[in-house]
């Protein structure tokens, strides 16, 4: 999965077929909206990094 925002110069059709032949999902948002899945970055990275630092703790230890 590919997520950014509609900027028309990102899109060009080598790299669409880049995309198709990889099977990258592209997800394309708006300028406006863009700020709606940064929440991601703090729900779900945030603890996906917690976790693999809470494990390497105790697996070290």
């Amino acid at each position: 999965i590919l997520i950014f925002n509609s900027y028309s110069s990102y899109f060009t059709t080598n790299f669409i077929n880049f995309c198709d032949a990889r099977k990258i999902l592209l997800i394309v948002f708006f300028f406006y909206l863009i700020y709606s899945i940064q929440l991601l970055d703090i729900v779900l990275f945030l603890l996906l990094f917690y976790l693999t630092k809470l494990a390497h703790y105790f697996y070290y230890s």
